[in-house]
């Protein structure tokens, strides 16, 4: 299966950077923390933690509990949704131990086309979705995608530094709480629709952080 692109602002997927730095094949990391660079190697021209220069971010009227699955980010999805997305092998915990933007994968089935699924928490800055619509502002998204929606009554966007849809990956971060977004990530195939995969597990994932 192909790597997915860089990206890098904040949530493991996208927050402070989109998780993934460099290439690499993780997905729900296009937004890493502005301190991991852009791939090339430049600095990022990235706002600094806690400045708002973009335009208010939504609130999350109803905050929920993360804990359990920032120290257990696999446990995200339980054995119905396993069979509902047809994932028979043991799920990639990434970025757990150490790390601020913990996350885990997983390779998909039938409809999916064997993707690889993925989740990751951004914990690098506490800005939350704020940090997406910062960078915004800043021109981050300038050769990807910035495009804001709600899921489930939760503030969202479909992010990413560059536009790999046509190729069916696509990341969709999701505010938990002001401080903290998920991002769901689709490495997919050419033709096939990773934003209707990611906005699918996404929802996936909120329903069992919301069952806590």
């Amino acid at each position: 299966m192909k790597v997915s692109r860089a990206a890098i602002v904040l949530v493991g997927s996208i927050l402070g950077g989109l998780v993934l730095a460099g290439c690499g094949s993780t997905p729900g990391q296009a937004v890493l923390p502005p301190q991991e660079a852009s791939s090339s190697g430049a600095e990022s021209s990235s706002p600094a933690p806690g400045q708002i220069t973009g335009d208010p971010a939504p609130k999350v009227a109803t905050p929920l509990d993360p804990a359990k699955f920032l120290a257990d980010p696999c446990a995200v999805l339980t054995p119905e949704q396993l069979q509902r997305f047809v994932i028979t092998k043991p799920p990639r915990p990434k970025g757990v131990s150490g790390s601020g933007n913990p996350g885990c994968q997983w390779t998909a089935g039938r409809d999916y086309e064997d993707a690889t699924i993925g989740i990751n928490f951004d914990q690098s800055t506490g800005d939350g979705l704020q940090r997406l619509y910062d960078l915004d502002a800043s021109g981050q998204w300038k050769d990807g995608y910035f495009e804001p929606m709600e899921l489930g009554g939760y503030p969202a966007a479909f992010v990413s530094i560059d536009d790999a849809r046509p190729t069916g990956d696509c990341d969709l971060a999701v505010a938990i709480t002001d401080q903290l977004v998920f991002v769901a990530g689709v490495i997919g195939r050419p033709g096939t629709d990773g934003c209707k995969a990611a906005l699918n597990t996404a929802e996936a994932y909120l329903e069992t952080i919301k069952a806590g």
